[in-house]
């Protein structure tokens, strides 16, 4: 720490840092309760009782719950592309098993398949310009880290793929890891429906082994076995 009459008292210094220090504990608090709940049912009143905070000081830190939940997308995608670009470069036999390693991947981080269906359904709305680019810009970028990673993969496997694909790839399965992680997931009284009806049956879709298959068929159709 600078010292010197002009250098930073400590309590300078935790007074300047309350204000982010407030912001993580509301994003945590939403996070939890996404997790526990789901996002779209999450509302400001919710975040703000179980943050001990009044609407009005949480309305000082975000402007609203599409914010909140925009920025958590954003780090849910990072965390994601930092996540595969980690564990891909161990896939070493075939393209069934990459596949299986980025369903996991996945389905290990429930509140990312969450947030990316909602994203582009309700939280890209109502917010400021500003905030719409940088969560684009963060996401573009680690989305761009995944596919580097899949053609990486791809290419130990001995499928030889453009630059492009990798990005073409990840694309594809997230948009269908959004889709049928809400369908795989239905409200309870579905989920009882379907249970209690045989004829309901193939509506109950389970995530990993239909985002197994999905992926292995994205894999097939660049040549893979």
């Amino acid at each position: 720490m600078a010292s010197g009459p002009d250098a930073p008292t400590f309590q300078q210094i935790v007074t300047a840092q309350q204000p982010r220090l407030r912001s993580e504990a509301i994003l945590e608090t939403a996070r939890d309760l996404a997790l526990a709940r789901d996002v779209r049912s999450v509302s400001m009143t919710a975040i703000a009782r179980a943050a001990g905070l009044s609407r009005a000081t949480l309305l000082r830190f975000f402007t609203n719950r599409e914010q909140i939940f925009l920025v958590l997308a954003a780090r849910a995608w990072r965390d994601w592309a930092d996540a595969v670009e980690q564990i891909l470069p161990s896939v070493s036999t075939d393209s069934r098993q990459l596949a299986v390693v980025l369903t996991e991947s996945l389905a290990q981080r429930p509140l990312f398949c969450d947030l990316m269906a909602q994203a582009p359904l309700n939280l890209e709305y109502n917010v400021s310009l500003e905030t719409l680019q940088e969560y684009k810009l963060q996401t573009v970028a680690a989305a761009a880290t995944a596919g580097d990673a899949v053609v990486a993969a791809l290419t130990r496997l001995g499928l030889f793929v453009s630059p492009q694909t990798g990005h073409e790839l990840v694309t594809m399965i997230t948009a269908q890891a959004a889709m049928i992680w809400q369908t795989s997931h239905p409200p309870q009284r579905l989920a009882e429906l379907y249970s209690q009806e045989a004829q309901l049956t193939p509506a109950a879709i389970e995530f990993a082994p239909h985002m197994v298959r999905f992926i292995s068929l994205l894999i097939m159709g660049h040549g893979g076995d």
